[in-house]
Parts: C-alpha cells; sequence; structure tokens
C-alpha cells in the first residue's frame, strides 16, 4: 500500500473532542499492567475532559497494582471474565453516550514520548500506532575513543518485559529518533487492534463488535472491513511508535497450557462464512491469490479503493452496523 506523506513534525495540537482511554487488565499479565499505566501518564497529555477506564476482567490484586494511579482512572470490575470483543463493546456504548473517541488499549504496551499527536484529527479512519511487530530498532552506545558498541535494547517481537527493563530509556530514545524520520499514514486493508483509536463518527456508522467470533479473535479484522464499506479509511499512524510484549495474555502468555483447543480454530470458519474464502484468504492467510486472479480486484487495490475491492470480493451482504 501506498502511504500518504505528512510533513514532520506538522501533527495537529491535541484538542478537539473530548476522549475515552480505555486498558484491559487481566491477573496473567498483571506483571506489564504498571508499567503501561506509568508510560502512559508520562507521555500522554491529558485534558480535564478526558477520561481513563481500567477494565479489571479477572485480577483481585489489581487494588495494589494501580494505587499509584488511583486518582487517574476509574475501574470498571467484571463480574466474570470477558473476551475482548465484549469489553470493548461496553466502551464504545459509554464512547457514544459521551460523544467521546475511544482509544482501546492493551496492558502489555510501553507509550512512548508524543505518541499520541499523530493519532490526533482524522476522524473519518480507523488509526493505530506502529509497534515493534512492524519496525524493529536496536539501541547501542558508542564508547567515542574506542569505538567499542554496546547494544542496550532491541525491540524485537515478541519481546520480554525484563529485555525492555534492562534499558527502559532507550526506548524512549529509539522512540524519539523514529519520530523524528517518520511520518505521514498508510493504509492497510486491516491490522489488529493492539491500541486503536476509534473516531465517535465511525462507532455511530458501525457500533458495535461482533462477538460470535469469541475469544480467539478476528473482530478487530471484521470490524477493519466493515469500516471500509462504510466509506471510512484504516490507517497507521507511521509517527506513532510504541512498544507491545505482543500476546502477553493470549498467544504466548502464561495460560497458553490452559486454553480451550478450539481457542485459536473457531473464528476462522466464522470468519469465512460471514465475508467468504477470497477475504478469508487475503485476510487470515495473507494469501492473495483471488486477487491476483480478478483484474478488477487487482485494480481497485492499486488504486487504494479498498472499501471496493472488499465489495467485490464478499459474496454476501454483512451488517455493517451491530447494535
Amino acid at each position: 500500500m501506498a502511504i500518504r506523506w505528512a510533513p514532520l513534525n506538522s501533527y495537529p495540537i491535541p484538542g478537539g473532542r473530548a476522549r475515552l482511554f480505555s486498558m484491559v487488565t487481566t491477573a496473567k499479565s498483571r506483571a506489564y499492567t504498571p508499567y503501561a499505566l506509568r508510560s502512559f501518564f508520562e507521555t500522554t497529555g491529558l485534558r480535564t475532559e478526558d477520561r481513563f477506564i481500567i477494565i479489571n476482567n479477572d485480577d483481585p490484586e489489581l487494588d495494589q497494582i494501580i494505587a499509584p494511579f488511583k486518582d487517574l482512572v476509574t475501574v470498571v470490575t467484571n463480574e466474570a471474565p470477558k473476551g475482548f470483543a465484549t469489553n470493548a463493546n461496553s466502551m464504545i456504548d459509554e464512547a457514544l453516550r459521551s460523544q467521546c473517541d475511544l482509544f482501546f488499549m492493551n496492558n502489555d504496551i510501553i507509550y512512548s514520548d508524543n505518541w499520541l499527536l499523530p493519532l490526533v484529527g482524522h476522524d473519518h479512519s480507523i488509526l493505530s500506532p506502529i509497534s515493534n511487530r512492524e519496525v524493529a530498532y536496536i539501541g547501542s552506545v558508542v564508547v567515542s575513543k574506542t569505538r567499542h558498541v554496546s547494544n542496550l535494547i532491541q525491540t524485537n517481537a515478541p519481546m520480554s518485559l525484563e529485555e525492555y527493563l534492562a534499558s527502559p530509556r532507550m526506548f524512549q530514545a529509539i522512540a524519539e529518533g523514529h519520530m523524528k524520520e517518520s511520518a505521514g499514514y498508510m493504509i492497510l486493508t486491516v491490522f489488529p487492534f493492539f491500541c486503536v483509536r476509534l473516531p465517535l463518527a465511525v462507532m455511530q456508522k458501525l457500533g458495535k463488535f461482533d462477538e460470535r467470533f469469541g475469544r480467539a479473535g478476528g473482530e478487530d479484522y471484521d470490524y477493519c472491513l466493515r469500516a471500509w464499506l462504510a466509506g471510512f479509511r484504516v490507517e497507521m499512524a507511521l509517527g506513532s511508535y510504541l512498544l507491545h510484549f505482543w500476546g502477553k495474555s493470549t498467544w504466548s502468555g502464561a495460560e497458553k497450557k490452559e486454553r480451550d483447543p478450539a481457542y485459536n480454530t473457531d473464528f476462522l470458519e466464522i470468519f469465512r462464512d460471514k465475508w467468504g474464502d477470497a477475504l478469508f484468504q487475503f485476510v487470515l492467510r495473507e494469501d492473495d491469490t483471488h486477487i491476483k486472479q480478478n483484474p478488477e480486484a487487482s485494480r481497485l487495490r492499486e488504486a487504494e479503493q479498498i472499501g471496493a475491492m472488499v465489495q467485490l470480493l464478499m459474496p454476501k451482504p454483512v451488517d455493517l452496523y451491530m447494535a
């Protein structure tokens, strides 16, 4: 996909509509929560009308963990653990009620200085920062006299908390360097919602996530496709760089041994049935054979008319709005 470039250091000053920031935390990923919160509040300029809600999915020790931030956050405690879509939908309800943009975020993230700036505005786009999943760096120091190089951190994906804690400020230096060299927005058909901004206009048109996919996922990609069909864009903000430990409460977390054997497979057929085999292969298998074999689909993708491409490839209508 082409990149829609923006001049460096030309992002709008944060303002406008109120924002609702929400993070989900779990008992098995609790080690990440204090670092996520601390880095968020150290790097994010909040206004009086902005709010931060933590969804406590299942952690009886959360009050102790968030004690330093208790005056900055509101805690919503689930009576029983809920999946991504259900938790996100409760926040979409709240954002629609209070007429806010929604930032829905994992708890295994380290935020960087000015990460929010590239995500401000663009009310007709679902936006996400990029992370170490897309771009990896090595943070090094060089002894000028001997030219000895010492590598302090490497932003791999996945990455352990211990690797980050070995040199936390080096990550901020990496992110600062990244922002000086990167700007603009990359159009994508879909992307995973590890830290996503949903503008109010998008939520008003699309409503909620489809909860039929279950715990394994797929609802974020489904939401992206519905957004394209509704006339919105799906873009990654290239100037916003976060550290994401990737899947610490799902595929690489401590609960890996305990999950249902069908955890990672049930949603596949649900997605295929809803969107058809061509989009299933393209979105979930990263196989664009169907598109290449269809001259009109290829033309639409090349022209970045993604909504029209999705419309062409899908075998039957889907509900864009979900109550």
